[in-house]
């Protein structure tokens, strides 16, 4: 990949996130339910790894994982409040 001769971590890491959540995309279209939620979950790690939380939150909702997709977001927007408040 061009990242990876430009040694470019981050755009590799990206790159390679996108790829997975379209193979995810493709399990999903042929009822692959392990292909689906395996390559969708480690999207969800490099795309947190790169700092892109909605991309992350995005495939967390795709694959039902709501409270973990609002915990990331809370994480992000409140970083320094505790909901017990």
């Amino acid at each position: 990949m061009c990242f990876r001769k430009a040694k470019d971590h981050r755009g590799e890491r990206i790159a390679r996130a996108h790829i997975l959540e379209e193979q995810g995309r493709r399990c999903d279209a042929v009822d692959d339910v392990e292909g689906f939620t395996h390559n969708l979950q480690t999207a969800v790690e490099l795309f947190l790894e790169a700092k892109l939380v909605g991309d992350a939150v995005r495939n967390l909702e795709r694959m039902g994982k709501f409270s973990e997709a609002a915990g990331e977001v809370t994480h992000v927007v409140l970083p320094n409040w505790s909901l017990a408040e």
